[in-house]
């Protein structure tokens, strides 16, 4: 066991606090904090999953969180891998290198091989570039048509101003009236009405909002921390941590899978409508939401 580990467990087991107590607060199961603890790193599931344990836990045990992820990094080498797509590429530079040492008479010459090194990653940022746009410009897409004032049957409606607008029934009373009185009455103005205040919005996004034609709209509202991971109608899932009290709105035209570590500690709007309260057991779920609202739910793993 390394110094990293070594000062978790010496720190939790210094408090008297139990696995299964940090487990059941931080929703991280027992099996990984323990990897964390031994510095069994190839237990664990890698990437941005390892760097939200590691604060998760140093958080609940009090420890400062970017220290104890600086340690962490250190332990693992300093090159902690954070995509599948860096895997792969290193992958297959070990591959090359070994093959053009064993073949290094026939083999492919070094500068042919830094090029060929440089094309694959420049392909895979460009593609994991052009997957993270896709989803993004969704998003600010949906942002932006929401802004727009509504069209057709969309009606936004603000309390506070609501008592300044005129019914259908009042509209032409008030033409005829204001015509009559126009040049020997003053206009009613607002002052004579108590002030109105807009009501406070408690998310950026409005869970009654209409989506656009031919797509959905699936709310996240956090009360507690939870990591995600997001595959918006078929394109490569892309993880984040929601911190409470975040939110995360996704906008698809087929298929969302959500898989969250803490679906308890999650609101989830379809369409503007709240879901029941999803049990939570302190593992890992993934939904699937179709045009239709939530499909299936998959047995519960741990992360």
């Amino acid at each position: 066991m390394g110094n990293f580990g070594e000062r978790l467990k010496k720190t939790r087991e210094n408090r008297k606090i139990t696995l299964e107590e940090v487990a059941k607060s931080t929703k991280i199961s027992t099996r990984m904090l323990h990897a964390l603890e031994e510095e069994k790193f190839n237990e664990l599931p890698g990437g941005v999953f390892n760097k939200g344990f590691v604060r998760a836990y140093a958080r609940y045990l009090g420890l400062d969180e970017a220290k104890t992820l600086a340690d962490y990094l250190s332990a693992v080498g300093g090159e902690p891998v954070s995509r599948p797509e860096d895997v792969e590429l290193r992958a297959i530079a070990e591959r090359k290198e070994r093959e053009g040492t064993v073949n290094r008479s026939t083999g492919l010459p070094w500068g042919a091989l830094a090029v060929l090194l440089l094309l694959v990653a420049l392909g895979l940022g460009i593609w994991g570039f052009y997957s993270r746009e896709q989803v993004r410009g969704a998003l600010v897409h949906h942002s932006s048509t929401s802004a727009r004032p509504a069209e057709g049957p969309v009606v936004t409606s603000v309390p506070a101003a609501s008592s300044q607008q005129t019914s259908p029934e009042n509209a032409g009373a008030e033409e005829t009236g204001a015509a009559q009185t126009n040049s020997s009455e003053p206009a009613v103005t607002p002052a004579s009405a108590p002030p109105s205040t807009p009501a406070p919005l408690t998310t950026s996004y409005n869970p009654s909002a209409t989506p656009a034609p031919g797509s959905f709209i699936v709310l996240l509202i956090a009360h507690e921390d939870s990591w995600i991971s997001i595959s918006v109608d078929g394109q490569p899932a892309y993880t984040d941590s929601l911190v409470a009290p975040g939110e995360k709105s996704i906008q698809a035209s087929r298929r969302v899978v959500l898989r969250a570590g803490n679906l308890g500690g999650l609101a989830i709007f379809f369409n503007g409508k709240k879901l029941p309260p999803i049990a939570d057991d302190g593992k890992a779920k993934t939904l699937t939401f179709g045009v239709n609202g939530l499909e299936a739910q998959s047995t519960p793993t741990e992360p």
